[in-house]
């Protein structure tokens, strides 16, 4: 075994880390093709503002896939370190580590 208790953790978090950089570069041009559509409703009442969305463009499917294994890979980063009983500092720099990109910006 090597030195570095955090090895197998970096290399996951590092794998979903690529996973939600492509994920959200496949977003951009999405969202800049303004694919939903929002209004407010000029008929509703005027104490209940309601606002209406129309669906230009689904999402692509594949998506779905992009999300599902950037969660996984991080839930298994995490369950490394809890059966590695690792210590407390380097739990909190391997979360460091994965929020060093905040997810909304």
């Amino acid at each position: 075994m090597n030195g570095d208790p955090l090895l197998s953790c970096r290399i996951k978090v590092d794998r979903a880390i690529k996973h939600f950089n492509d994920l959200t570069d496949a977003i951009k041009p999405f969202a800049a093709r303004e694919t939903y559509r929002i209004w407010a409703d000029e008929d509703s009442e005027p104490a209940v503002k309601i606002y209406r969305v129309r669906i230009v463009e689904d999402m692509p499917t594949q998506w779905s896939g992009h999300i599902a294994v950037t969660s996984s890979t991080i839930c298994e980063a995490l369950s490394t370190v809890s059966q590695r009983n690792l210590s407390l500092n380097s739990v909190l720099e391997l979360a460091t580590r994965c929020c060093e990109k905040p997810i909304s910006q």
